[in-house]
Parts: C-alpha cells; sequence; structure tokens
C-alpha cells in the first residue's frame, strides 16, 4: 500500500464504502511496524487512523468489526523463526500527546476504579525491540519477540547473547515455577553512533535508528554476530506467573516489581521510574523527562504511565488491543531548521505526482535530512511553505523527516509557490480528480516514470516478491533497455547480464532462480502485482477465491463487482477499468505465455459447501479454513445476508454478529455442531 493513499486516508473521513480501505490501511501499517520493523508513519498519524476507525464502529454498530484492527494487534510473525506462543498476550498501549490527555486518562481510571485511593508508576519508554522471557524452574527456557502479541519467534539463542538477560534466577525462592518477564531490547547511543562510524571506513550502509537495529539484530541467523551488536535489554514488567496470584513478591505493586527485579539481576527502569501520587504528578514528571531525553544513553520516545497497584491492574483489565490501567505518553519530535533550496516532484506508479522537498543538509535526531515528502498541494499552501525559506523540520516517530512550519520572521528573497501543471515525466497535463488532494498524470501507457514505478512494484516483497531484482537492479535494467515492461522481466538475456560489471555466473543464477520462481507464485500475489489502487493483500486473497482463472474477471460488470463483499463503488470501478483495459488483458495474457501462474485453487463445485459463505466470529482456525475451501466453500470477511452460516464457539453470547445472523435469517453453529456436519 502506498504512503500517499495513507497520508490521503488520514485526511478522509471513514465511510461504509471506504472502511474496509482504512482497516487495511491500518493492517499493514501494523505488519510493517510490529513484523518487519518499519515504521512508515508517525505515531501520531497512526492514532488518527485508529481513532477514526474506532470512533465509526461506535457510531455504526451494524458494522462488523470483530476482526478490525482496533480489535486485535498485528496479525503474523516472520517465519524465518519458529513461532511459539505466549504465556499471556502482549498488548499495545494506547498514546496520548499532552497534558489533557492525561487527565482524561485519569478520569477514566477514577471512573473505572470507583476509588479516590491510587497511585501511579511512571518509567521511560524505550524505544526498542519487545521481548518475552520465559523461565521455568529458574531457568531461562525460552525468549521470543513480540510478533503478534499472541506469539512471536523463538531467538532463545540470539537472547542470550544480549546483555542483562539473565540465564539463571532463583524465582523459586519467591514461589515461583513459572515466570514470563516483558522486556525492551536496545542499543546504547554512543555505541550506535560507534557501530556506524565503522560502517561507513569500511564502506558499509549505516544503520538508520536504534530501534530497527536492535529488532533486525534480534532476528540475525548469526548469534556470533547478534553479540558483536552490543545488543542489551531492559525489563519492565512481569507478564504471567505460576502459581498464580497469591501473596507473592512480584504480585504487590510495578514499583516493588522493577526494584525486585533489579534485586535479582536485570537492568530495569530502578531508579529511573517515579511513583506519582496525582496525575500532576505525572504529568511534572513526564515533563522533566522530555527536557532530558537528548542526553540520556538511550533513545526513549516517551514515557509509560502505569497504575501501580498490581491488584488495581487486575480489577479494570484489558481491552482486546491495551490495557485499561496503562498510556504511553509520547513525546513531540526534535525540531531543527533548515532552508528549502526547491521543490522537485516524483511520480508513483498509480500517477499520483508527488512534491519532495530538497533542503540544505540538516542533522535530525542523529539522520541527515536532505529530501522532504510535501504530500499534496493542499500540505502545501496550508503551510504557506516557499522555495528559500527556513522551515522547521522533524522526525515524526523519530523516523519519517517532515516540514512543520515556515520562520517567517525570516522570510525574504522566497519565490511563491505553484505547483507544476504537467507530469515531469512525460508532459502530460496533471488532473485532480473531485474529493482528492493528489494531482495525477493519466497517460498510464506512455509515462517511464509510471513504468518504472509499476516495474519495481511488482517485483517487490510485497508483491511477487522476486529475489534479486531490487530497485537499483531494475533502473539500470531500464537503463540499459534490458527490461522495457513488466513482461519483459521473463524475457531477460541473462547472456548480456553476465558482461555487465559486478555480474558473475552465480549472481545471474541466482536472478533468474528468483525470476522463475516467482512464475509459480499463487494468484493473488500476481493481483496485487498489477497494482490496482484498493487492491492489498486481504481484498486480493478474497477475490483468488472467486474464481479459478483470473481473466475470467473481465467478465464481470459493474454489478457484480459491486455484489461482492467490501467492495463499495469506487474499487467496483477501479476494478472493471482495468479488467475492461485491453492493454491490461494483453499484458496478462503474455505473462500467461511466459509461464506466470493465472490460476487459483479449483473451485470443488461438488463439494457440499459449494456456493456456501461461512464466517467465523471470535476465533480463527486455519486448518478447519483449509476444509472449507477444499469442500467448495467460502470463508467470509464479514456477516451479511449472503453469508450461509455463522459459527461461534459457543451460542448466546449476545455478540452484534450473532445477534445480526439472527436478524438476516443466517444459520448460527457452534465449532462443534459445524465440524459434525462436514464429512471426515
Amino acid at each position: 500500500m502506498d504512503k500517499l493513499v495513507i497520508q490521503e486516508l488520514i485526511l478522509t473521513s471513514v465511510t461504509k464504502e471506504n472502511y474496509s480501505k482504512f482497516c487495511s490501511a491500518l493492517e499493514y501499517l501494523n505488519h510493517k511496524y510490529y513484523i518487519d520493523s518499519e515504521q512508515l508513519i508517525s505515531d501520531y498519524d497512526y492514532d488518527i487512523l485508529f481513532k477514526k476507525i474506532e470512533k465509526f464502529e461506535l457510531e455504526y454498530p451494524d458494522i462488523d468489526s470483530s476482526q478490525s484492527p482496533t480489535k486485535q494487534i498485528a496479525k503474523g510473525a516472520q517465519a524465518s523463526f519458529e513461532t511459539v506462543a505466549h504465556s499471556a498476550p502482549m498488548l499495545s498501549l494506547s498514546n496520548s500527546y499532552n497534558a489533557e490527555d492525561l487527565r482524561d486518562f485519569d478520569d477514566s481510571i477514577r471512573k473505572e476504579l470507583g476509588v479516590v485511593n491510587y497511585e501511579y508508576y511512571v518509567e521511560p519508554k524505550f524505544d526498542g525491540s519487545s521481548i518475552a522471557l520465559l523461565y521455568q524452574n529458574n531457568k531461562l527456557v525460552r525468549a521470543a519477540t513480540r510478533g503478534d502479541g499472541a506469539q512471536g519467534e523463538d531467538i532463545t539463542a540470539n537472547a542470550r547473547k544480549v546483555r542483562h538477560i539473565v540465564a539463571q534466577v532463583d524465582f523459586n525462592k519467591l514461589g515461583y515455577e513459572t515466570v514470563e518477564l516483558r522486556g525492551e531490547v536496545v542499543i546504547n547511543k554512543a555505541v550506535f553512533d560507534k557501530m556506524n562510524e565503522q560502517r561507513e571506513e569500511q564502506g558499509i550502509a549505516t544503520f538508520q535508528n536504534t530501534r530497527n537495529t536492535a529488532s533486525g539484530s534480534l532476528r540475525m541467523k548469526d548469534n556470533a554476530e547478534v553479540k558483536n551488536r552490543n545488543l542489551e535489554a531492559f525489563i519492565y514488567s512481569v507478564g504471567f506467573i505460576k502459581p498464580e496470584l497469591g501473596e507473592g513478591t512480584l504480585e504487590v505493586s510495578q514499583s516493588k516489581n522493577i526494584e525486585v527485579l533489579s534485586q535479582l539481576g536485570f537492568q530495569s527502569a530502578h531508579g529511573l521510574g517515579k511513583v506519582c501520587n496525582t496525575i500532576d504528578d505525572v504529568i511534572t514528571f513526564c515533563h522533566e523527562w522530555e527536557e532530558k531525553r537528548a542526553h540520556y544513553d538511550y533513545d526513549i520516545d516517551g514515557m509509560v504511565v502505569k497504575l501501580n497497584s498490581i491488584s488495581q491492574q487486575m480489577s479494570l483489565g484489558t481491552t482486546s488491543h491495551h490495557p485499561k490501567w496503562a498510556v504511553a505518553f509520547k513525546f513531540k519530535a526534535v525540531e531543527k531548521a533548515t532552508k528549502l533550496l526547491s521543490i522537485d516532484y516524483q511520480v508513483g506508479r498509480t500517477g499520483i505526482v508527488t512534491p519532495v522537498a530538497k533542503v540544505e543538509a540538516v542533522s535530525v535526531g542523529g539522520v541527515t535530512v536532505r529530501s522532504i515528502s510535501l504530500h499534496n498541494e493542499d500540505n502545501i499552501l496550508s503551510k504557506d511553505i516557499r522555495i528559500g525559506d527556513i522551515v522547521f523540520i522533524e522526525r515524526a516517530g523519530d523516523v519519517i523527516p517532515q516540514i512543520t512550519r515556515v520562520d517567517l520572521s525570516h522570510r525574504m528573497n522566497v519565490q511563491d509557490f505553484f505547483y507544476i501543471k504537467h507530469c515531469p515525466s512525460c508532459q502530460s497535463a496533471l488532473i485532480r480528480r473531485e474529493g482528492e488532494a493528489a494531482w495525477r498524470c493519466i497517460n498510464t501507457s506512455l509515462c517511464s516514470a509510471q513504468n518504472l514505478e509499476k516495474i519495481i512494484y511488482f517485483a517487490s516483497k510485497d508483491a511477487m516478491n522476486i529475489n534479486g531484482l531490487g530497485k537499483d537492479i531494475i533502473k539500470r535494467f531500464i537503463e540499459l533497455g534490458l527490461i522495457l515492461d513488466i513482461p519483459s522481466i521473463y524475457q531477460l538475456d541473462y547472456d548480456e547480464i553476465l558482461k555487465l560489471e559486478g555480474w558473475k555466473e552465480k549472481s545471474v543464477e541466482n536472478l533468474k532462480l528468483g525470476i522463475e520462481e516467482s512464475k509459480g507464485n499463487e494468484m493473488h500475489r500476481l493481483l496485487i502485482a498489477m497494482g490496482i489502487d484498493g487492491v492489498g493483500n486481504t481484498m486480493a486473497k478474497s477475490l483468488a477465491k472467486k474464481l479459478s482463472y483470473l481473466l475470467d474477471f473481465k467478465h464481470y460488470s459493474i454489478e457484480q463487482w459491486q455484489s461482492i463483499d467490501d467492495i463499495g463503488p469506487k474499487l467496483a470501478q477501479s476494478l472493471y477499468d482495468f479488467f475492461h483495459s485491453e492493454e491490461n488483458i494483453t499484458m496478462l495474457l503474455k505473462l500467461e505465455s511466459l509461464g506466470v501462474n493465472l490460476r487459483g485453487a479449483e473451485i470443488n463445485t461438488s463439494g457440499i459447501l459449494y456456493g456456501k459463505q461461512i464466517v467465523f466470529t471470535g476465533f480463527r482456525n486455519a486448518d478447519l479454513e483449509k476444509k472449507i475451501e477444499f469442500l467448495g466453500g467460502e470463508i467470509g470477511n464479514s456477516l451479511s445476508k449472503k453469508t450461509s452460516i455463522l459459527v461461534v464457539k459457543e451460542k448466546g453470547s449476545g455478540s452484534s454478529k450473532e445477534k445480526k445472523a439472527l436478524d438476516y435469517g443466517v444459520e448460527v453453529l457452534t465449532v462443534e455442531e459445524f465440524e459434525s456436519s462436514l464429512p471426515v
């Protein structure tokens, strides 16, 4: 999913037509952040999206939101390590950005507890990679990444190379047989800078920031190299203990837990955090840390505010997304001033033309910034940005640079801003569609910039995932005339590539293998790779289940597209236009002739579930879903009048989905009832 699409959603209201698009965007951002260790937008912008969806779901309770990302955490863990289940879910934290937000949080605590006597424990929020450490009979038996919150990757061997992760701890003397601790793996800022200095001297690409470096290091195959990364861990909580709550040492308060963990040999926030009796004390302490964060040895992006009493925490409980008894206070981003030298324009694969600010190089949060996306014309005009201005830059979430404001007191000899009217690549006139913020080049077939971006996206990890065919290689091959369009990827002249500087027989063979393997990708990957506006991973998988042959979609009418769940008028038009384009059909036929798979799993038309749509609520069962598809059935994403059977954990739960099923006359079965109705 393009960042521009996400930025436009931030400025858009949620409707029934675009609700699924908002959910897909949030799921994509969750996956990128928690699974791929990439932060694509700031925490603030993420929260805007999250709260828009949450507000819409409250206003429209008839919308099926059981699978909404507001009620879940990131889906899936990476497959490079064995996946293991956490003893208890590792939830996210809700965010606050100012004193007013913290006071609102305090009001909710007072209302929920119904008592006046409570206190908070406030500690730094380390910007690293979350980890769960499982101890049984005093020994560390497993370490896992956060993953999707329910399960993560088993990185025990690597964790043993991390400083302050203790291999043996006498939890038995405290009365516990099993303890799962939660912590953050970080890198000291001075160590990080030294690592980058050494990499520069060796001509190796430098690391972007401490968080991504820590996260990536934990997933390295060579744990000897993990040790060289000088990772260390801060333990911040007890996630699970057995025997269950009684009168144990780790069951009294958060502040006591931190103290005991420190005494047991763990590095914790002991001496850094503070018990606060009032929300005013909390606010003061948060602001004190915000002032001194730049001088602290580790990157911290905020403070975590928790009810100190463990029993009061348990009384409040959690949502499926976050604990009700804790909140993160996010620090303001560091701001620097520099001069805006020029505004360039980049053309994306969908024709959207994005303005990019070129500024005098400035270091912001340890990263040198020279280019900044300005997103669209409205953003530039609203901030009154002009070439020659002194502008203030911050890295949102300490990752993404953005221009926040102009220093008008220093404005002199500046150029008025006028958005370009023609494509910088093909010179075609740009258009701006009604209701959109972006200007577009609609010369899709002849615009070389769009062609380049389409090819790059087609080969990317999120689409066809062609190993060995990265962005820079594609650019070089296009410049040399080795790649002309998407089908020509499968017609590469490997003998010519072997003659190029830097290419050896082994690297050519690897490229050839990556391209050949991509031919056998599942049909939904090809659908994603086509770059159809509004078709991401979830929608592509859903569409791939409709037909066994991709080109059969060319017979679909607008009405047929709109009859599919989660497809509104705009997406229906987009799909209709794509599959009614002679150019697109010709390209797909050529890909097929070159060996690319255009076929999905054959639909079992004689299966007992053929023509039936099954929807699950409250759980997922991968094995059962495969059996349904084998028997010709379809897994529905949301409940509608087209649903044949709603499968629930137990009847009479009072869930909105079960009520809606009864209203629609949809059959409701428990898992046991449904499974017993299927052939063995």
